[in-house]
């Protein structure tokens, strides 16, 4: 998921903000999430010795993962290819 989808789910209240953010900040987050546009929306679960949301996805993180398994599912990051040309 790109940066500009995640704006988009920002747009329609699925997350708060999208920004980088300072590594002290990062460290103290409650939820951290990374994502790419292959694999989507991926939850961290720990940083040294830092362990986020009791070692499981947080449910900002969850949300933003179905939203894109379902975007990918039907329409806005799915792009059909025809094999028979």
């Amino acid at each position: 998921i790109t940066p500009g989808k995640l704006t988009k789910a920002k747009q329609k209240k699925q997350i708060e903000q999208v920004r980088d953010m300072p590594v002290a900040e990062f460290l103290e987050a409650d939820e951290v999430f990374v994502s790419t546009s292959g694999g989507g929306p991926t939850p961290i679960i720990q940083v040294n010795d830092r362990i986020y949301g009791n070692g499981a996805p947080g449910p900002i993180t969850e949300r933003i993962r179905q939203t894109y398994v379902d975007w990918r599912a039907d329409g806005p990051l799915r792009t059909p290819i025809n094999y028979d040309v």
